[in-house]
């Protein structure tokens, strides 16, 4: 009888060395742990892959096939002047090589717009500009036209109406764009504490984002990027002007928004200067004037890397990363969820070409 529980004893501390030694070692090579946000609101997690050696040897879906986070660090992030910091998945994470200038992108910026002409869009693609407009070959293209330019001079009735449009459900004021996806923005600024808080907004062509910003407690919003009437909660000049008197708005905000149009920047649609690389110095310019530890709300479509020109873009595993780098992505949210959820890289892979998710994404400034 003695002998058998001492065999049981030792079989059992066999099976538990065993089975200790595979948790410890798929830890160390296969695990993963969570990134919370840690700036005091719950929601967004990502995961972050304990061997990066293992991590960057995944492979995701691109237009151009299979890529791996390997060859992403390797032959787009470095050759843009990029870091890959943390393996984050599905988006990994990566920071600039440059420190930022706000003078200079502002007077770059500013350099560029004196070769806007009031000629046609292009409807393709230049030819000598391809592979940055195509993030190096990573992203995918289709071709879809607008002429844009009439409605940077058109002040739509809606932009008159706020003091009476803010007074709507959330859902109705989607009505003026017919786009329900909108209300990820305004769930996503729910979440977060606005009173009496000074903002910073992007604007389109209707005043949605101002809207549901007053909604959320806002106490006053600049709009930047088109000269409508103003009210006593809203003010707005044209992104020239914001330019001209950057110092005077330098982290000037506390929370910065934009909904559907970061993504449009440098594709001529609005009659604007063609840039690969509009999107990222508009992001910068933008960030410069929000306060350290000051809010992003970024909404863009996320799907794989592409550009539909002269639309926008969407925004994938090779082109997000360097958008929001600079920034800590403490939350994601889309209009099916009051509260933040997550964006997994099976979603993404299973949409088709050029579908996307249109999502809210909540960054925090480093």
């Amino acid at each position: 009888m003695t002998r058998f529980f001492v065999l049981l004893l030792i079989c059992t501390g066999i099976i538990v060395f065993y089975l200790n030694k595979v948790f410890i070692a798929n830890t160390i090579h296969f695990g993963r742990t969570v990134m919370w946000n840690t700036y005091g609101y719950g929601g967004e997690t990502r995961t972050i892959f304990q061997d990066p050696t293992i991590y960057l040897r995944q492979n995701v879906r691109t237009h151009v096939g299979d890529i791996s986070f390997l060859e992403f660090r390797e032959e787009l992030y470095k050759k843009y002047g990029y870091t890959l910091t943390s393996p984050t998945y599905p988006f990994v994470t990566v920071v600039s090589n440059y420190q930022m200038n706000c003078t200079w992108e502002f007077t770059d910026w500013l350099q560029v717009q004196k070769n806007r002409t009031n000629r046609r869009p292009k409807a393709y693609l230049p030819d000598g500009g391809q592979r940055d407009f195509l993030t190096n070959k990573y992203s995918g293209v289709s071709y879809k036209y607008s002429d844009d330019r009439a409605k940077l001079n058109i002040t739509y009735k809606s932009w008159e109406n706020i003091a009476d449009i803010v007074t709507w459900h959330a859902r109705d004021v989607l009505r003026l764009v017919d786009d329900m996806s909108g209300i990820s923005m305004h769930y996503a600024m729910k979440n977060y504490y606005l009173i009496g808080k000074r903002w910073l907004v992007l604007a389109s062509d209707h005043p949605i984002v101002e809207v549901q910003a007053i909604q959320n407690g806002a106490s006053h919003i600049l709009s930047v990027g088109q000269v409508v009437r103003e009210t006593e909660a809203v003010s707005s000049i044209s992104f020239l002007e914001f330019a001209e008197k950057r110092r005077r708005y330098s982290e000037a905000f506390d929370f910065v928004a934009t909904w559907g149009t970061i993504e449009s920047v440098g594709l001529g649609r609005y009659g604007d200067v063609l840039d690969a690389f509009g999107d990222l110095q508009m992001m910068a310019m933008l960030g410069c004037s929000l306060k350290k530890g000051g809010l992003f709300f970024l909404g863009i479509p996320i799907g794989r890397d592409a550009v539909i020109f002269n639309q926008k873009r969407i925004y994938g595993h090779a082109r997000l990363p360097m958008l929001i780098a600079g920034y800590e992505w403490i939350g994601t949210f889309s209009e099916d969820f009051e509260t933040s959820t997550e964006i997994t890289g099976p979603e993404i892979d299973r949409l088709h070409k050029f579908d996307h998710l249109k999502r809210t994404l909540v960054l925090r400034k480093l």
